[in-house]
């Protein structure tokens, strides 16, 4: 089936997508929150949700007792743990961030026991708390949660946080890898159900996970039984899935960001040429974290400092997350039963976590009216589909982060 998307629609998608941002420019989907007295950072807590948006705090010790105003809405008498973020007084937080227990439902069932247990064989094989903390991230999709506050601000401050944050990098990567365990014209087929299997048992169904699964679902079965490859249009088809799954997750920024990113590197890619060699891959890896990085910048400014030098890291780092994502699907597979497998595990998990605490890539801080982040995306777009030269399009791309700094910039 021949698809005719590019040039001839060039207008037609990008008119769509800005549509939905539009959306979401003009939908406030955080809730006003009265200021607290915390001081700026971030604090991982348990709590008890008195009412949709306000919690009281169970743990840590020092702040037990404590109400706060979330901006997110909870169920009742539900328990959350997990992460907020204080910035000048506001306590913010995202679904990503916490693991919420809802009333009458915290009995663990048959999945969730053979998870809880393999969870325990983990915990019992590893040396050190950075390697158990970015295993639960990486491995069972805990992601930030299961880190603790001072490596968390490190991933956070130099913008590597989405290397934990379970999302369509990480599935595309066990996807591949599962992909390799098969023959034949529906090997992939056979991967995207062994990966569905996996997601199902050990990751929380957030919605990052459930997009990026959604699409590589679509993407598949279209390929494979159809020979169809208009990614784009499977790309606003997985979005519309994602959100017949749950409704309730056009108010999660992770589904957001998700969806920004994914658009951006799917116009990207199709402007530029594939490159063969293992720099050119490299080099391609850099210009696809500096498209994620402007794209989702206009929001991630609102939630903390963004580094245009991580896009010098992130292609190198990129690789011992693989590197470990394949080595924890064979502890996995072996119920973390053999050293050989264990052992190497825990010491990536730890050499990496250290590696980013001692990282410094000058963190910049923005202030970015949500209107003119559109408008921002918009000119990134243009830059992305209508300069051919990909030197001139990497150099447009900088010097639009430069103008923003300029303007918004803190």
């Amino acid at each position: 089936m021949k698809s005719y998307l590019w040039p001839k629609s060039v207008f037609l998608y990008p008119l769509l997508f800005f549509i939905l941002l539009g959306f979401l420019a003009f939908k406030n989907i955080d809730i006003k929150s009265p200021k607290t007295h915390l001081k700026n950072g971030f604090y991982k807590i348990e709590a008890k949700a008195l009412t949709n948006s306000e919690v009281k705090v169970l743990n840590p010790s020092y702040l037990k007792g404590n109400i706060l105003h979330l901006n997110i809405k909870l169920p009742k008498d539900s328990y959350i743990k997990g992460y907020i973020k204080v910035k000048n007084g506001i306590a913010k937080t995202s679904k990503d961030f916490l693991e919420i227990s809802k009333p009458n439902n915290r009995d663990l069932g048959l999945l969730e026991n053979v998870k809880a247990s393999l969870k325990n064989r983990f915990k019992n094989t590893t040396s050190n708390d950075w390697s158990k903390d970015i295993g639960l991230a990486l491995l069972f999709g805990e992601g930030v949660k299961a880190l603790p506050e001072d490596l968390l601000t490190s991933f956070s401050v130099n913008s590597l946080i989405f290397l934990l944050i379970i999302s369509g990098i990480h599935i595309d990567l066990i996807f591949k890898n599962l992909s390799n365990l098969f023959f034949g014209e529906y090997k992939d087929v056979f991967a995207l159900l062994l990966l569905i299997t996996y997601i199902g048992i050990f990751m929380e169904h957030g919605a990052p996970i459930i997009r990026a699964v959604s699409y590589l679902m679509v993407s598949v079965l279209l390929k494979t039984f159809y020979r169809y490859a208009s990614n784009i249009k499977i790309f606003f088809i997985s979005g519309i899935l994602t959100l017949c799954f749950n409704i309730s997750f056009y108010k999660s920024i992770g589904f957001w960001l998700s969806m920004i990113i994914t658009f951006y590197i799917l116009f990207y890619l199709k402007s530029v040429d594939t490159p063969k060699t293992f720099f050119g891959k490299i080099a391609l890896s850099m210009e696809l974290s500096l498209v994620a990085i402007l794209s989702s910048m206009p929001m991630i400014s609102k939630l903390g400092p963004i580094s245009i030098l991580a896009v010098l890291v992130v292609p190198f780092l990129l690789m011992i997350v693989e590197i470990y994502l394949v080595l924890g699907l064979l502890n996995i597979l072996t119920v973390f039963s053999i050293p050989i497998f264990y052992i190497p595990l825990n010491k990536i998990a730890y050499y990496f976590g250290d590696f980013v605490y001692e990282l410094n890539l000058r963190p910049m801080y923005f202030k970015i009216p949500i209107y003119y982040g559109v408008i921002f995306d918009g000119l990134l777009l243009l830059s992305i589909v209508f300069i051919k030269d990909r030197f001139l399009k990497v150099f447009s791309m900088i010097f639009l982060f430069g103008l923003a700094y300029a303007m918004w910039g803190l």
